[in-house]
């Protein structure tokens, strides 16, 4: 969970997490390639970030979802 009011910069792939909720921010640190596995990523008023139209993001980034389908 991160909390509203809270940045978190991603600066090392994860493991597989069970959960993501994101009431604050997540950015993707632009230094090398980096993924995030979750088997849900919840966008609970926060933001998710990966790059920018002015600061495009220079590495691989990937976000692998790994729940059930509905």
């Amino acid at each position: 969970v991160i909390p509203k009011g809270q940045n978190i910069l991603l600066d090392v792939s994860t493991p597989v997490l069970n959960l993501v909720m994101i009431e604050g921010s997540l950015e993707f640190e632009d230094m090398k390639d980096i993924s995030i596995d979750a088997s849900y990523i919840f966008l609970n008023g926060g933001t998710l970030t990966v790059g920018s139209e002015g600061n495009p993001f220079q590495h691989k980034a990937t976000i692998t979802l790994h729940g059930q389908p509905g």
